[in-house]
């Protein structure tokens, strides 16, 4: 890594990734989404790997759930995802897809949190916005970060 200016300018993916500096974001690992795609049990495969390194070096893990409020209580963005997701013409013919606490809402178990690792509960779709975890991230000094799971090209 090179310094100049007080920074420190990394020079190739070692520098990036230093256990103190990196998080690793698991995304979407649940009981209710990783059965909707076929590659499920394969993207749950690896993750198990990449959470058990991440551990063993140290790393910073956060976990996302995903979950819907009671119909009755969503907003225009949940009705019209549930719409969309569970294709229904009709916002009354809509369910809460993944009630907070339900047996959908919670982590495959080969990815359980461990203690020191932290769970983001979200009703929207990005991970960062209107939650917790960009300031989670900026406060410990994490500056990169790794993310695994299902998703991804929606909710990051």
């Amino acid at each position: 890594m090179k310094e100049a200016f007080g920074l420190k300018v990394p020079q190739n993916l070692q520098d990036i990734v230093q256990p103190s500096r990196c998080g690793l974001i698991v995304y979407g690992m649940q009981v209710g989404i990783v059965p909707q795609i076929s590659s499920g049990p394969e993207v749950r495969t690896r993750c198990v790997t990449l959470v058990e390194t991440a551990r063993q070096s140290g790393m910073r893990i956060f976990h996302t759930r995903h979950f819907f409020l009671p119909t009755e209580a969503a907003g225009v963005g949940q009705l019209r995802r549930a719409m969309v997701w569970q294709r229904k013409e009709e916002l009354q013919e809509t369910k809460c897809f993944i009630p907070q606490g339900s047996p959908a809402f919670q982590i495959v178990p080969e990815l359980e949190p461990r203690e020191g690792e932290v769970v983001i509960d979200k009703i929207t779709m990005s991970a960062f916005e209107w939650t917790f975890l960009n300031l989670a991230m900026r406060d410990a000094g994490i500056d990169s970060y790794l993310i695994a799971g299902i998703a991804l090209e929606i909710g990051i």
